[in-house]
């Protein structure tokens, strides 16, 4: 069964479920099989979807045998003839329900946690069906586990709710009492049901759950968890049920995952809820990764701890620091940006693991340099390698490419005399401790060379790329790059200062083409990030045309609108260039504002369908700096340049998906008093157009009614307030508090934010009954 395909498993599922009865099974099975045969197979069937490429399929198919021998089993016991010499078709066990479960849990999704959940309490309702097979079907260890194992994977948001409460479930159910933990209690006094006891595993999977989220109280949830488990292998004087080194890196890559930068979503999810300062999140993430070290030490000394005692190769459970635990750490420091903290800190780990009798730190008591542990045994691996080098590519240090290749070239990949020395300690070594890089390295180091700002980097980034597809020194042969390499080296050119980067960036796109269309390699296909990258290099020197041309590809080639990031850029690009000089006197047809405005407008029309396309503040700032150009152009250009912008401006105001606020109206207001001079009827209207807008939307602030008041004569002011001659009579002191309320409640924003929830909400519902159908 291992060896066949799924289509080969499947068309043996057909066979089976076209037998509706047991008397139909046994015939078509023959009189060569007996049943009990037939059922170990069935059991062997099952197990053969599991561990399969195409998780999803398999658990599927999995399902469906569970579910037609449930089927014969229950119409077997249930059949009225009993004397046709049929045996009674054996329901499934346990076994088949907690292999079903795993499959499910391969999928590594929520629908394969819910149907692992739903199997599970299959398993328990049918319990009542087969009364001569009660004790098969009750739950244990292994389907707990499988359960466990299916919403620890599931990554759903609801997930770690769901596994606290099932080991909750399992400790009642096992008979585990605070008493009991607190010692209250002995073993002997207690019913424990031992078949339901949570073990390590169980624990472990909960943990590395919580490891995985992005939950604020992670760290603790696993201390707790940690504290529980050393409390029932006291109670129980069990030392399996200890937590061991993996429930403790665990802990460390908790607090690597905390100090990650949030993802889109994850910031959309807590938007409004205050932001921190760049100082404050690296200050945060600081701490965080000495939190980190301090668990390795911890560990550490609880490893010594066992060597005193003689207990350090017990078989049940070891607690020693490995490569994975040094590898958290570092991975908690490379969450620092914008400093070399980070990457200094992360050499001085590298050249404690290089030293070959910890004389970094302190031999006699086992430390290093900040109180690390020097572990003997430990090797540096691929991953802290190239986590290292990723520390300095996201130092933002002038000498970050430089370092970050010195680190490529001490993975005795380039010099030959590095296989009998250690690059940095210069201590001997066997050929056998050489580690090296992998196109992930390669590309980590580019991307070094891409963001440290230092003059020729975008070269440096470059050779490395044609050295990848040459022949690396050192390698065993070429390291092929993808589609992350040429988009880093793009980039590179894109933020480097040469005037013929757009040009370098074209280049290296035309030629990523070229080798997909001969290799045929999908890893090699343009990505995205690629034309986006040609796009921001022509847009930051002003090439707007080779700009619209390269986004025109992308929709062409991709069929889809890019996202509003790449629209933001050619939006910036024109707001960067001076193109007034070229319009001809009167000839406001040609004026920048018009294409600005046709960026805008596709944005909203494909925004519409698509979230990531939809115009944003920048977007819109970006837009009004476009405007603000104009101000130097004659009395049409500035003119035609304050209607196209109040038409945008309205135009975004009835758009649902985008957010006009008072920093809106204040840019419009401004850019009102830079177009046109004071005395003007245009501006006199453009004015009141806006106060009018600003006071239906409940958006006035003091600061826009400052402006107004300093911006209108005093007699339009008074009509555009409402206000009689006499009242009040210095419009300067005029305040929030003489004007309506409704003006400045922020009634319309509200009614807004709304509306827009009542549309999320729909949507979400649409696609919950998808997911459901």
């Amino acid at each position: 069964f291992r060896r066949m395909s799924l289509r080969d498993l499947n068309a043996l599922v057909e066979e089976f479920e076209s037998c509706s009865t047991a008397l139909e099974l046994v015939e078509y099975i023959g009189s060569d099989v007996s049943l009990d045969t037939f059922v170990s197979e069935l059991y062997d069937l099952i197990d053969a979807c599991t561990g399969r490429r195409d998780t999803r399929s398999a658990a599927r198919i999995a399902e469906r045998i569970l579910g037609h021998w449930l089927h014969l089993a229950t119409s077997s016991s249930n059949r009225e003839d009993a004397t046709s010499g049929v045996p009674e078709m054996p329901p499934p066990g346990r076994e088949a329900f907690t292999k079903t479960m795993n499959a499910w849990a391969d999928t590594k999704y929520g629908y394969g946690a819910k149907r692992a959940h739903q199997i599970m309490d299959l398993q328990v309702s049918s319990s009542g069906a087969f009364a001569a097979y009660k004790s098969n079907f009750e739950p244990d260890i292994g389907t707990y586990t499988a359960l466990i194992k299916a919403w620890a994977k599931s990554g759903e948001h609801r997930a770690l709710h769901i596994l606290m409460n099932t080991l909750k479930e399992m400790e009642a159910k096992a008979g585990i009492t605070t008493a009991l933990l607190d010692g209250k209690l002995g073993v002997e006094s207690s019913r424990l049901n031992a078949a339901l006891i949570p073990d390590r595993v169980c624990y472990n999977l909960v943990c590395s759950a919580w490891s995985k989220s992005s939950h604020p109280h992670s760290p603790d949830e696993i201390r707790a968890l940690i504290s529980r488990m050393e409390s029932l292998a006291k109670a129980l004087h069990m030392n399996e049920f200890r937590p061991d080194t993996r429930t403790w890196n665990m802990l460390i890559h908790s607090y690597a995952r905390l100090g990650k930068e949030p993802t889109a979503k994850e910031a959309k999810k807590h938007r409004g809820r205050g932001r921190s300062s760049p100082s404050t999140r690296s200050q945060k993430v600081e701490e965080l990764a000495l939190a980190a070290e301090s668990v390795l030490k911890d560990m550490y000394d609880r490893h010594l701890e066992q060597v005193k005692s003689g207990k350090d190769n017990n078989a049940d459970y070891t607690i020693r620091p490995n490569v994975t635990s040094f590898n958290g750490v570092l991975n908690a420091w490379s969450n620092l940006r914008g400093t070399d903290r980070a990457a200094l800190r992360a050499e001085e780990i590298l050249k404690l693991l290089l030293s070959t009798d910890g004389s970094v730190g302190d031999t006699a008591t086992g430390t290093a340099t900040g109180d690390l542990p020097y572990v003997p045994g430990i090797q540096p691996d691929l991953v802290m390698y190239n986590t290292i080098i990723k520390c300095w590519a996201r130092s933002a240090s002038p000498e970050a490419g430089e370092r970050a290749e010195a680190i490529l070239w001490h993975m005795n990949c380039f010099i030959g005399r590095n296989y009998l020395f250690h690059p940095i300690t210069k201590a001997s070594r066997w050929s056998s401790d050489v580690v090296l890089p992998n196109v992930v390295t390669y590309n980590t180091v580019m991307d070094a060379w891409s963001k440290c700002g230092v003059a020729g980097s975008a070269e440096r980034a470059e050779k490395l790329l044609k050295m990848m597809i040459d022949n690396p020194p050192g390698a065993d042969g070429p390291i092929e790059p993808n589609a992350t390499s040429f988009s880093t080296v793009i980039y590179a050119w894109s933020r480097s200062s040469d005037e013929s980067g757009g040009e370098r960036a074209e280049a290296l796109l035309k030629e990523m083409n070229d080798l997909y269309r001969s290799s045929g390699d999908d890893c090699l296909k343009p990505s995205f990030a690629c034309y986006a990258g040609v796009l921001f290099a022509y847009a930051g020197r002003g090439n707007l045309d080779e700009a619209e041309s390269i986004l025109q590809r992308m929709k062409l080639e991709w069929g889809v609108s890019p996202p509003r990031n790449v629209y933001n850029a050619l939006l910036e690009g024109y707001s960067r260039v001076d193109l007034i000089a070229d319009v001809e006197p009167g000839g406001t047809e040609s004026l920048p504002v018009h294409q600005a405005r046709s960026i805008l407008e596709d944005m909203m029309i494909v925004g519409q369908e698509r979230e990531v396309s939809r115009p944003d503040a920048a977007s819109f700032n970006h837009f009004v700096a476009v405007c603000t150009n104009c101000e130097n152009g004659d009395q049409p250009t500035r003119v035609c340049s304050l209607r196209v912008a109040l038409s945008v401006f309205f135009e975004l105001r009835q758009y649902p998906h985008f957010e006009v606020d008072s920093s809106t109206y204040l840019d419009m207001f401004q850019l009102v008093a830079k177009l046109v001079s004071k005395g003007k009827q245009e501006r006199i209207d453009a004015y009141r157009r806006l106060f009018e807008a600003c006071c239906r939307d409940g958006l006035l602030t003091k600061h826009l009614l400052h402006l107004l008041t300093h911006a209108v004569p005093a007699a339009d002011l008074r009509k555009m307030l409402g206000l009689k001659g006499g009242e009040p009579g210095n419009l300067a002191s005029l305040t929030l508090a003489d004007l309506p309320g409704k003006w400045s409640n922020f009634r319309g924003a509200q009614a807004l934010r709304d509306r827009r929830f009542e549309e999320k909400r729909k949507r979400r519902k649409e696609t919950e009954r998808i997911e459901k159908e």
